[in-house]
C-alpha cells in the first residue's frame, strides 16, 4: 500500500469537510492524505501508527477544542513523546510546530504546504464565533 508523503488527520466529519474544502480553494487537495478518526480517542490511538510511516514527511493533527485545551494538549503531547518526539510544555495560540526526530529536509513545496494551512488556521480562527460553536485552535 502507497503512504502519502503529507497527512492531515482530523476528529471528526465537521473537520473534515473544513479542511477539504481549505484545500480545494488552495489547488491543494491532491497533495493531503485527510484522515477522518472518527473522534479524539481513534485518533490518539492511531496516532502513534501515522508517525511511522516511513516516507512521512509532514502530519497534521486538527483536533476540537471542545474539552480543555490543556488537557486536549497534554494528550496529544503524550503520544508524541513515547513516539519520540518533544513536544513543547504549552501549545503555541498560533499553531505548533515541531521538528521530526529524524533528519529531514524541508522541500518549497512542503514549505508552501505548510504555509498554506498556517494561512487557512489563521482565517478560521478569524471568523466570528457564535456561542456554542467551536473553538479552533
Amino acid at each position: 500500500m502507497m503512504r502519502a508523503d503529507a497527512v492531515i488527520l482530523v476528529e471528526g466529519q465537521d473537520d473534515k469537510h473544513v479542511v477539504s474544502n481549505l484545500l480545494l480553494a488552495h489547488g491543494l487537495f491532491d497533495e493531503f492524505v485527510l484522515k477522518d478518526k472518527d473522534g479524539i480517542v481513534n485518533l490518539l490511538v492511531s496516532l502513534p501508527v501515522e508517525l511511522r510511516a516511513s516516507d512521512l514527511k509532514r502530519l497534521a493533527v486538527i483536533a476540537d477544542a471542545d474539552s480543555p485545551m490543556m488537557g486536549r494538549w497534554q494528550s496529544l503531547a503524550a503520544v508524541l513523546r513515547r513516539s519520540g518526539y518533544d513536544p513543547p510544555r504549552t501549545p503555541d495560540p498560533a499553531g505548533t510546530d515541531g521538528p521530526c526526530p529524524r533528519e529531514q529536509s524541508v522541500s518549497a513545496r512542503d514549505q508552501h504546504r505548510r504555509e498554506v494551512l498556517d494561512h487557512s488556521m489563521s482565517w478560521i480562527k478569524s471568523l466570528p464565533r457564535n456561542e456554542g460553536s467551536p473553538t479552533y485552535t
